[in-house]
């Protein structure tokens, strides 16, 4: 009780001390508003207009992080949100400064990651008239306008009060929504003295109430069936504990796409794996053997679908989920039931703990995990299988580490060979699916979570994103790029060749020689080493795990087929119009 009553009084003191100290300008109130309601890093390039942001970031209790580009920036704040699920911040200058922001915008739009960008536009006084960089509405080209489309709030502020109040707006949507945000405000704005101390901002996030006549009609369904399963996707998160519970209660097998890999566990004896994107025969069969599936958190769209796969007409669809677009958008649900994961999941264990009719339809080879066959592709020497090279990583990986798939092949391998036993630690955003994501991202992931954080991306990914930089600049150790350099965008290379033939003669990408990413992570100032053997792997990833600065294992790979037959089955048909 005392402590508590300490605590209370120097809390009560530091409120004090704020009212009495000078108020600053508007940059400076502007991330007093947002203390506290944002995780604390800001990704950010200083430069130009935004000058005044990084000004009023002093003494904010908020962390700068220089990204080399903003589209790395962007990448970083998508990895923190991701992580933390709070809104994460971005400072970035007009024009050029938001046009390299669209895509990491669009990703975590897709991924539902809350992202807040903070623009600074140049002085009112000089909008519309050919000022540099000049992105204001009166400009040749609006970046308010050009972000609308991807974000759920764009906004442009020349006024002190009318900035105060659009911040104010835009975090509580990307709070509510989970969506990307954009802020612009005016220079002469931001210099502005601040004539009041901002009002805190109440980002509660109290849930979405279930429809419970909803839920009594999904019970009923669920009694009249025989084999039901279940399919969850990104949308589930943070409902794991409950999850299974209503898995156990069914006892049926539990897929996931490829975005939710590891929101079940696979270990478990009722998880089927991932479905669709590098999945597995046990998942194919649970799928196609149901006769009633409950969609958790899933749009059902292309990968998670396998391609729309007409199967999925057949079937009694109970959709769940908290965004109504979602019911119908592929198939036309039975039931569908509006309200977060959480609560709707416990809301149906409760009710099918009381009306459950026991059933055993299930045969039991579909409720029990199956292993992963070897690759048995013949090893070539100076260079490491692929699929070898991934269950060496899988034997290594701590519990508690987070992976994340860059895109490409490794992103197919991983899907397949990974095995992800806990929610929140594997993330591949394959709805924009930006290559390079993942080697940015993971500076946030591991900035925000303190835990070892290993990345897997080609080397094509790799040499298109240098916030390695960054990751070695915050001395962030424990963080692991695993490279698989087989020269070039083998991925693409490996459609066109079963999509036309080994000799297509279409361009598809692949290094002339490979690249050298031990020595650019070095000229960086990583740890990196060359790897062409599987012990060499081992070995560097150890040392990598529990490394004080950024490890890179540029590991040399065999160019062999990655597990991704449904995509190109996918992009053939679509060359063809019905």
């Amino acid at each position: 009780m005392t402590r508590t009553m300490e605590r209370t009084r120097s809390d009560a003191a530091q409120i004090f001390r704020e009212r009495r100290a000078p108020l600053g300008n508007v940059a400076t109130a502007v991330f007093k508003l947002l203390r506290g309601a944002v995780a604390p890093w800001v990704a950010c390039l200083p430069g130009g207009v935004a000058v005044p942001y990084l000004e009023g970031l002093r003494g904010s209790g908020l962390r700068p992080v220089v990204a080399k580009t903003e589209t790395g920036g962007g990448f970083f704040a998508d990895g923190v949100a991701w992580e933390t699920g709070m809104p994460a911040l971005v400072v970035a200058i007009t024009g050029p400064g938001l046009t390299n922001l669209i895509t990491p915008l669009a990703c975590a739009r897709h991924e539902r990651n809350p992202i807040v960008v903070l623009s600074a536009e140049v002085p009112s006084t000089a909008m519309g008239r050919r000022a540099v960089q000049d992105g204001s509405d009166l400009g040749l080209c609006s970046t308010t306008r050009l972000t609308a489309g991807i974000t759920a709030l764009s906004v442009a502020a020349d006024g002190p009060l009318k900035a105060m109040s659009a911040v104010r707006h835009a975090l509580r949507i990307a709070k509510a929504r989970r969506m990307p945000v954009h802020v612009s405000i005016a220079l002469d704005a931001l210099t502005t003295p601040a004539t009041a101390l901002p009002t805190p901002i109440d980002c509660i996030d109290r849930g979405m109430a279930v429809d419970s006549g909803a839920v009594l009609e999904a019970v009923a369904r669920i009694n009249r069936c025989k084999r039901p399963a279940i399919l969850v996707g990104r949308g589930v998160r943070p409902a794991g504990p409950e999850l299974v519970q209503l898995a156990e209660i069914l006892h049926c097998p539990v897929l996931t796409t490829p975005t939710a890999k590891g929101e079940f566990p696979e270990s478990h004896p009722l998880s089927a794996g991932v479905y669709s994107f590098a999945h597995g025969r046990l998942a194919h069969q649970a799928i196609r053997a149901s006769d009633l599936l409950i969609a958790i958190g899933c749009g059902l769209g292309e990968f998670a679908s396998r391609n729309w796969d007409p199967c999925f007409q057949d079937k009694v669809l109970i959709h769940v989920d908290d965004d109504p677009a979602e019911f119908g958008r592929n198939f036309t649900p039975a039931v569908a039931v509006l309200g977060d994961a959480a609560t709707t999941i416990r809301s149906l264990a409760a009710a099918l703990g009381t009306r459950l009719r026991i059933r055993r339809h299930w045969p039991r080879q579909l409720v029990s995990v199956q292993p992963v066959a070897p690759n048995p592709t013949a090893y070539k020497r100076g260079a490491v299988d692929p699929a070898a090279a991934f269950r060496a990583i899988q034997r290594l990986l701590p519990g508690d580490a987070r992976v994340l798939a860059d895109i490409g092949s490794v992103s197919a391998l991983a899907v397949h060979h990974l095995r992800i036993n806990a929610p929140q630690r594997f993330y591949l955003p394959l709805g924009y699916a930006c290559v390079g994501h993942a080697v940015a991202a993971a500076v946030g992931v591991r900035a925000a979570s303190g835990k070892q954080t290993v990345v897997c991306a080609g080397d094509a990914a790799f040499l298109s994103n240098t916030e390695l930089h960054t990751a070695v600049e915050m001395r962030l150790g424990g963080l692991v790029y695993v490279i698989a350099n087989n020269a070039g965008n083998w991925m693409v290379e490996s459609g066109l060749r079963q999509q036309f033939g080994r000799h297509h003669g279409i361009e598809s990408g692949m290094f002339r020689a490979p690249a050298n990413i031990a020595a650019i992570a070095r000229g960086m100032g990583a740890r990196a080493t060359v790897a062409r053997t599987l012990p060499e792997l081992e070995a560097a990833f150890r040392v990598g795990l529990d490394a004080r600065e950024p490890t890179v294992i540029d590991l040399r790979t065999q160019c062999v087929p990655p597990p991704m037959l449904d995509r190109v089955q996918f992009l053939t048909k679509a060359r063809v119009r019905p």
